[in-house]
């Protein structure tokens, strides 16, 4: 097993095409946040993980995804609470 190389992950990262970029920072975290108050008003169980939890953490990073882990049993009403949200 060998070791991670972090230094040169930039360089075996994929480049994306004009057409496929991240949406603003702004837009990532407004949607983050109406989700956590989504989540919140209804007392589902939920962890942030990735490149947002990190940006909470006071790392500097650009938030490309946002990765929410929630209780299994959860799952059906959290699907019912997102689709009939207007955003």
């Amino acid at each position: 097993m060998g070791y991670h190389d972090v230094a040169g992950h930039e360089r075996r990262k994929p480049r994306q095409k004009d057409e496929m970029q991240a949406p603003c920072q702004s837009n990532m975290l407004a949607a983050a946040s109406h989700v956590r108050r989504l989540f919140e008003s209804k007392k589902f169980t939920y962890a942030v993980m990735g490149e947002l939890a990190l940006l909470c953490l006071g790392h500097r990073c650009e938030v490309r995804n946002i990765f929410i882990a929630y209780d299994d049993k959860d799952c059906n009403r959290i699907k019912k609470k997102l689709e009939g949200d207007r955003r």
